[in-house]
């Protein structure tokens, strides 16, 4: 990936980081009896904590990917960046799984931690048909 494009990436991840930021404007007013919010659920409010954690560490390895003195060095933000996302993924099926051994869905429960599982394995087909060799090389690669 070239580095003009890790740098475009970095700049969207900033800007999706901060996109969901309310902002007022100096001169505007808020919005007159706003309904009181309803407080998160225990299962929404841990996995608020995961992402918000998530949020925090993406933006600060996207602001240091838009700075990479390097085509490397920017890679490795961008590899961190995703690892970063997975990491809070597999801890969020992890919170769901939690929660529903506790409610006693087991099958729930398993199946949650079966895709965890699974996540970032291939499966390889068992019935892998061969390839001929290529003609236009002398070793056959």
């Amino acid at each position: 990936m070239s580095r003009a494009r890790l740098m475009f990436t970095a700049a969207l991840l900033l800007l999706n980081a901060i996109a969901g930021i309310p902002v007022l404007a100096a001169d505007a007013e808020p919005a007159a009896a706003a309904p009181a919010p309803v407080p998160p659920t225990p299962l929404m409010a841990a996995i608020d904590v995961v992402l918000q954690a998530e949020q925090a560490q993406v933006v600060g390895l996207a602001a240091q990917l838009a700075a990479a003195p390097d085509d490397a060095a920017a890679l490795a933000l961008h590899r961190a960046i995703e690892q970063a996302k997975t990491d809070a993924k597999v801890r969020v099926f992890g919170i769901q799984a939690e929660f529903a051994r506790r409610e006693g869905r087991l099958e729930d429960a398993q199946r949650i931690e079966a895709a965890i599982a699974a996540m970032g394995r291939v499966e390889v087909p068992a019935d892998v048909e061969p390839r001929p060799a290529p003609a236009n090389t002398a070793d056959g690669r």
